[in-house]
């Protein structure tokens, strides 16, 4: 459905994709989005499929490989403060979606499903930090609702 969606013009704002090969078909579909689409930027980051020693040396040399095509595009060298910082960044994402699915559990919810899934469709083209001040102001509006229905 991604690659129909490319192909419809959904995602021309993208400057480029990475995937994963997961199977066969994944690696086609990226095949055939490079050659239809034209990214300015693509690459395709080979997984292990294993768990040992020699999997996760293979995987870090792909990681350091997708690092070094961003870096060859982008023009920017990543820094390990960089990705520290993004890792934490990200890592913030989770911890406010992980509260806001918390806030579901009330019955009534404090926010529909669909507006659940609303947000994380906005979170894909949104810039993490944007989106987790997005979140954070969602949830202090819903806890804030709430508060004031203990009273009412």
């Amino acid at each position: 459905s991604c690659f129909d969606l490319a192909l419809k013009g959904a995602y021309d704002f993208l400057d480029g994709i990475v995937m994963p090969h997961s199977c066969d078909t994944v690696q086609r579909i990226y095949d055939i989005w490079k050659y239809h689409k034209k990214p300015a930027f693509s690459h395709f980051l080979n997984l292990p499929h294993m768990e040992d020693e020699s999997s996760k040396r293979f995987y870090l040399k792909e990681l350091e490989r997708l690092k070094k095509s961003l870096e060859d595009f982008t023009g920017h060298r990543i820094s390990n403060k960089d990705m520290r910082n993004a890792i934490a960044l990200h890592n913030e994402n989770r911890a406010l979606l992980r509260e806001l699915y918390y806030l579901r559990r009330t019955e009534p919810a404090l926010i529909s499903g669909t507006d659940v899934t609303r947000l994380l469709i906005a979170g894909n083209t949104l810039p993490v930090h944007e989106y987790n001040e997005l979140i954070r102001g969602l949830i202090k509006e819903l806890k804030e609702s709430e508060f004031i229905k203990l009273f009412n």
